[in-house]
Order: structure tokens, then sequence, then C-alpha cells
């Protein structure tokens, strides 16, 4: 957040807002074996996962400061 310009609150909501899309879409997590929030809640296996026939879009978040694939299914 440090590297952010944040001018005002509504400009805050909009980057914490993004980022919480980031962390639970886009991001793997090591403790949910590889993967996303959103792919765990949702009862997908990474057999689903390769199993997808889409090609994995790469996605930047936050002025490019985060960035990493969409697996869509």
């Amino acid at each position: 957040m440090r590297q952010l310009l944040l001018p005002n609150g509504l400009v805050l909501e909009s980057a914490l807002a993004e980022f919480s899309l980031f962390y639970n879409f886009i991001r793997p997590h090591q403790n949910l074996a590889g993967l996303t929030p959103a792919d765990a809640w949702q009862g997908r296996t990474w057999v689903d996962i390769q199993q997808s026939d889409s090609d994995p879009i790469l996605v930047e978040a936050l002025d490019g400061l985060l960035a990493g694939y969409y697996l869509r299914q």
C-alpha cells in the first residue's frame, strides 16, 4: 500500500476492493494446495482446473504491483 498514491478515502476503498478480488480469485494459496480461495469455496480441485479448456488470462492489479493468472472454469 505504501507504493500507491491514495489521495482520499474513495481511492483507498477502490484499491482495497481491487486487492480483495485479486487475493480471492487470482492468487493461489499454499495452504489451499495451490488453489485460490474462490476455487476452494466452490469445491474445485486441481483436476478440475487442469481439465479446463480455457487459456490462462494475465491479470494485473493496483497499477501493476500485483500480477497473476486467472484460470477460467
